[in-house]
């Protein structure tokens, strides 16, 4: 078979583990065009595939890569030697052979800075003591523009290797090369560039947060201001973050903490974190269930219901009781299943109709009595019982009014127009005002109605009262276009709709803005900050401390004799790398307690603004409930 031919891009030299590999060759070559395709494809390699990427696997790689950047730590990147200044920005050009070395050590130290990143590398790193040396040449090199780049990828190497480091004692004499932690912490302080300040804040909380060297947090250390300076810029995020993990890493530390609360800008910084967390509060909706599901029927329409015309209410007038009440009851009732009527309604509405023409009825006026027994002979399935309530009712089942066919019908002239049915209220009032205008009349002519009027034109505003509504009355947008039952079996229509039972609200769901679950890092590290210090200005607020035992709170190597010299005592507790302060004077509780005051005198001024801090958590919620009532012990 053909052997296929592998392109420069495609070569698998990560497997290729002899001393023959082409990349490390290239490297070693000494030819700038081979030893700059060799660290082009090197950079891309470890960048793309950092976890297959090993510093050991290839045989004189570590040297071909620390070659240049040694150099530059040596010569200040070519340009101190060259001109004997250590500002390269007086510089017009720099020669051609110096950038191209300069280009080396600059990709060169990325490759390693990428390598550094996988664990394995970063043993291997750890143990080559070129590394240490490369490392602390940043401390000699000029903090210019021109060692910018470099100085920063070897602060991120050491932000990488920050758990493997062991810094030297603080007040011992280095012996051997080491990382320049005080230079890292003046470049963080007082740098302008913010990806080398970044990278600085950083490597110095990764290299105290290793246990073996807490002994390098100290109150006095310039980075601690510094810290506080970035906290308002919540617009960057990474700033802010190694911000804050600088002050945290600093202040729990209790020495630190205690010698923190007379910082010039300890109020400023309590107000700060508060402002932090509440900017960045975020709600979301949440919605429970209040009620059992709300129960509704279609709105049913207004129809109006019949009534009589003047020639069938003469016609009833001459004719004798019983056929009168039988006869009435015919056009204003019907036989309904499942309805009823109060037998109240029935005479009510008999007397209304006839008793302003009494005289005029053939043979009187039938009594109530009479009335309610004929509505079982006119409407044989209809009965009248008594319904036991409450309340109590006296009434005929199976019998409903009738309603009124074609509403918008024309009544003028004692019911005697001859017009059409109108489609809608408006066109009969138009039809009106057009009877209205035939002649000056002073009195109604609708049907039966009897009004009188003083003026003629008092008469349009009077006919209207006879223009019945529409079948679906206006409703405000706020209404449903249904309507709530009290409950699931509750009948629909109702007879008695005035009296039906307050129903439920609307909706049976309450929404209401509740904190989100996770909130931003930041967040948590500004409250974790405020806590600390919350600590350590109301120290007699938290739970009691433990008695101190014999074995002193299971240390027993840290046990001192009452009598033992405080001077050789410390001595002996700084040889191993352990500060405790021994010294219970008069003058350091008074320090102690002005601290504990000037930090109460912060919380006090953003007492109001805790208030507004909301935490979905229980145990973070009741961190700011404790801070509040601490602040303000009237409230609780």
């Amino acid at each position: 078979a053909q052997k296929r031919h592998i392109t420069d891009g495609e070569e698998l030299w990560y497997l290729d583990e002899t001393p023959l590999n082409r990349m490390v060759l290239a490297l070693k070559s000494g030819i700038d065009e081979e030893v700059s395709w060799a660290l082009y494809r090197l950079s891309s390699v470890s960048h793309a595939h950092g976890p297959r990427f090993f510093l050991r696997a290839m045989l004189g790689l570590s040297d071909g890569l620390f070659e240049w950047p040694l150099w530059w730590v040596r010569e200040n990147g070519g340009i101190g030697k060259l001109t004997g200044r250590a500002d390269p920005q007086e510089l017009w050009s720099i020669p051609k052979d110096i950038k191209i070395k300069r280009k080396h050590a600059l990709e060169s130290l990325l490759i390693l800075r990428n390598a550094s990143l996988n664990e394995t590398n970063a043993q291997t790193l750890i143990a080559d003591r070129r590394t240490m040396v490369l490392l602390g040449g940043i401390e000699s090199l000029p903090k210019t523009e021109g060692n910018t780049e470099f100085i920063s990828h070897c602060i991120e190497i050491v932000n990488a290797l920050a758990s493997l480091t062991v810094l030297p004692f603080p007040v011992a004499k280095a012996n051997k090369p080491s990382v320049p932690y005080k230079t890292i912490v003046e470049i963080a302080a007082s740098s302008n560039d913010r990806n080398l300040a970044l990278n600085s804040m950083t490597a110095v909380v990764s290299l105290l947060s290793n246990p073996q060297n807490s002994r390098h947090v100290s109150a006095s250390s310039p980075i601690i201001s510094t810290a506080i300076k970035y906290l308002p810029l919540t617009m960057d995020r990474p700033l802010l973050a190694a911000a804050l993990d600088c002050l945290f890493t600093h202040l729990s530390h209790l020495p630190v903490l205690k010698e923190f609360l007379h910082h010039p800008e300890m109020a400023n910084t309590v107000k700060l974190l508060v402002a932090l967390i509440t900017t960045e509060q975020r709600q979301t909706p949440k919605t429970i269930q209040i009620a059992p599901p709300v129960q509704t029927a279609p709105e049913m329409p207004i129809i109006p219901l019949y009534q009589l015309s003047q020639e069938e209410l003469q016609v009833l007038i001459n004719t004798p009781e019983p056929q009168r009440s039988l006869e009435w009851m015919g056009k204003m009732f019907l036989e309904a299943p499942g309805h009823d009527e109060t037998q109240v309604n029935f005479w009510s509405l008999y007397r209304e109709i006839f008793t302003p023409f009494a005289e005029q009825c053939v043979g009187g006026l039938a009594n109530a009595a009479d009335v309610i027994k004929k509505i079982v002979v006119k409407f044989p399935q209809s009965a009248a019982v008594v319904d036991p309530g409450p309340p109590q009712r006296f009434i005929i089942k199976n019998v409903r009014r009738r309603e009124q066919d074609g509403i918008y019908r024309c009544r003028w002239n004692k019911g005697q127009c001859s017009a059409d049915i109108f489609g809608s209220a408006l066109d009969l009032h138009v039809h009106l005002l057009g009877h209205m205008a035939e002649s000056d009349l002073l009195a109604c002519q609708w049907a039966t109605c009897t009004h009188q009027t003083l003026e003629p034109g008092a008469l349009r505003s009077h006919v209207l009262t006879h223009i019945p509504s529409p079948a679906f009355r206006m409703k405000h947008p706020s209404q449903p276009p249904t309507i709530t039952l009290p409950d699931k079996p509750y009948p629909h229509p109702s007879p008695q709709p005035t009296m039906r039972r307050p129903p439920p609200p609307p909706t049976n769901l309450l929404t209401y803005e509740v904190p989100i679950p996770d909130p931003p890092s930041t967040s948590l590290t500004a409250l974790l900050i405020l806590r600390l210090l919350f600590r350590a200005s109301y120290p007699d607020s938290g739970p009691a401390p433990p008695e101190n035992d014999e074995n002193r709170f299971g240390f027993p190597m840290l046990h001192l004799e009452p009598h033992a010299n405080k001077d050789s005592a410390n001595a002996r507790h700084a040889l191993q790398g352990v500060m405790i302060p021994l010294d219970d004077s008069d003058e350091t509780k008074r320090k102690e307690r002005e601290g504990e005051a000037l930090g109460k005198k912060a919380f006090e001024m953003v007492s109001s603004h805790l208030t507004k801090v909301e935490m979905a958590d229980e145990a973070l919620a009741s961190w700011i409930e404790e801070m509040v009532d601490a602040v303000n012990p009237a409230t609780t």
